[in-house]
Parts: C-alpha cells; structure tokens; sequence
C-alpha cells in the first residue's frame, strides 16, 4: 500500500483514537455529574455557576436549573463571611488552591 492509501490509513486511526478520547472524556464527565461521591462545582470567571452535579442538588435542594448563572457567593453568602473568595478568585488565575471540608467545615 503506498503514500495515498496509508495516509488515509493513518487519518482514520487518528480519527478512532480521539474519538476514544471523547468517549473516555464524556464517561469521565457523566460519572462526576451523576455518581460522585462528592459535590463538584464549576464557575465561569465572574464566579457564575456553570455546573452544578447531582450531589450538589440532592445536598443543597437546589437543581442545576435553579442555580445556573447565578454568583456562588451571592447563592452562598455564608462563603463571603468565611472569607473564601480569594481561593476561588486565585483558583481562576491557574493558583492551585485546596478547600477541605475537614479544613473549611462544610463548604
């Protein structure tokens, strides 16, 4: 098999291995919004929620619908009071930042 028809070879198991790497990164994704153990959260860089998994509903009686695009600390008021916004904040900038619950008592 020469030049054209070991290209096409090649592009098409390029194609299969990132199609393998979506299907792993969609697996990854489902498994965190519906069966971790653990609420997850994502925000946007004004701290509007983005996602919101199926612990973090059950846990705070919110769903994703009710919460989504709202702020975190207007949501959450308590976290300003804490003073948790700078770990949020630095955590936007690429600062890796570690909240515990055994550190921070109920996040």
């Amino acid at each position: 098999m020469g030049g054209a028809g070991a290209s096409v070879i090649v592009d098409q198991m390029l194609t299969l291995g990132e199609n393998l790497d979506e299907q792993k990164n969609a697996a990854l994704a489902a498994w965190i919004q519906q069966l971790a153990p653990y609420g997850v959260v994502t925000l946007d860089l004004s701290l509007r929620i983005q996602t919101w998994n199926n612990w973090m509903a059950s846990h705070s009686s919110m769903p994703l619908e009710e919460v989504a695009g709202k702020d975190l600390f207007a949501l959450f008021p308590e976290l300003e009071k804490r003073r948790l916004r700078g770990y949020f904040e630095r955590a936007l900038q690429g600062e890796p930042s570690v909240l515990s619950a055994s550190l921070h008592h109920n996040l």
